[in-house]
């Protein structure tokens, strides 16, 4: 007669944690985040303003560097744990004993417009007039940051592969680097990535350019 219940308590903590995404423990410091309806938003230098307005939630937990659970911040915005969040148009606004941040979820078009690099791969001064690495993904760019691991690599989801190579890249899965190159990406944020160099086998990250 108890064989239901304990079925019932295996099947909820089943749903608890398969359905949870991966931990994810980058090699670089990353920016507070924070977690919220299925979207991570960053910390900004943008101004945040609050006019007599309600909070839509609080900030309950810190989880993994691109946190996966909803209202929860990364370690770097543990400060935040307990703050409130308030809605401003597309974005958030936190509070928390007397302190205020913007976080931002940002997707706009890229400009394409050049962007010169001053190290190569391996952080080397490269010569100028050189664009820096990139490529272009849901029509934003993404830039060089680092180097990546292939443990990192695991952690996210396939995105695809360069298509084309050329200097300036301006259309999906344009890039400067060789075709084949693997994409990979997480599924709540849009700012960090990592390409594969399929012919030297290694990784790195790039930044989308709206953050930068």
């Amino acid at each position: 007669m108890r064989l239901k219940p304990i079925i019932l308590t295996l099947c909820v903590l089943g749903c608890l944690f398969g359905c949870q995404s991966k931990p994810l423990s980058l090699s670089f410091d990353v920016p507070p985040a924070l977690c919220f309806e299925e979207k991570i938003y960053w910390q900004t230098e943008s101004e945040p303003v609050v006019e007599n307005q309600m909070p839509i939630a609080t900030v309950e937990a810190v989880s993994p560097d691109f946190p996966d659970q909803n209202k929860t911040v990364n370690p770097s915005g543990q400060n935040w744990v307990d703050a409130a969040i308030y809605r401003d148009g597309d974005d958030l606004i936190l509070e928390h004993e007397n302190n205020t941040a913007r976080f931002e979820y940002r997707n706009a078009p890229t400009k394409q417009e050049r962007v010169l690099k001053d190290f190569d791969e391996t952080g080397e001064i490269a010569p100028p007039g050189m664009a820096l690495p990139h490529f272009v993904y849901e029509d934003m760019a993404y830039f060089l940051l680092g180097k990546a691991s292939a443990g990192e690599a695991a952690l996210l989801e396939p995105a695809g592969t360069i298509r084309k190579v050329c200097e300036i890249a301006g259309e999906n899965f344009d890039g400067v680097g060789h075709v084949g190159d693997e994409l990979y990406a997480s599924p709540t944020q849009n700012r960090y990535m990592i390409l594969h160099d399929i012919q030297n086998d290694t990784y790195a990250w790039y930044e989308n350019e709206n953050y930068f």
